[in-house]
């Protein structure tokens, strides 16, 4: 079987992220953030238009360590989460306000769910890509679209 690392999945994540086209506002494509940035910080500090569809991605957990497949393989798991900027600005989205905001974000994530998600997108050595959970949060200034995405692959060993 094929082995990866999660340095590898990471990066097939940012690539699938980056190719995916929104349905609304398609010119404003999503875009990683400076990762020497705090995404957070940013968005406190100066929540403008240059912020819609910013990302950053994250490992949150080493999940699971799995079972040892073969001397040279282990099963492991790890989840990762995708944050998304939406700035709280009158008519970002459109003559819709709030809700067209709102629409955008809901739309935003079919996109990314049904791209991250597709096998047709996993990297050798991935058996699972998510779904994990979603949430939408909305603060003052910002919006956020938040994904945990968890990975079952194997991994290279040398028991």
């Amino acid at each position: 079987m094929a082995t990866t690392t999660v340095p590898l999945i990471r990066a097939s994540l940012v690539s699938t992220i980056e190719a995916a086209a929104p349905l609304r506002l398609a010119s404003v494509r999503f875009r990683r953030a400076n990762q020497a940035d705090d995404l957070q910080d940013a968005a406190d500090g100066a929540p403008g238009s240059h912020l819609l569809r910013k990302y950053e991605i994250v490992q949150t957990d080493s999940g699971a360590e799995g079972e040892v497949i073969h001397s040279t393989q282990i099963l492991k798991e790890e989840i990762f989460e995708l944050k998304i900027a939406y700035p709280n600005l009158e008519n970002i989205a459109g003559a819709g306000g709030l809700d067209g905001l709102r629409d955008m974000m809901r739309e935003d994530h079919r996109v990314l769910r049904d791209a991250l998600f597709s096998a047709d997108n996993y990297l050798s050595g991935v058996l699972r890509q998510g779904p994990g959970t979603s949430q939408f949060e909305e603060d003052d200034d910002i919006w956020w679209l938040v994904m945990s995405l968890p990975v079952l692959f194997y991994e290279a060993s040398t028991l």
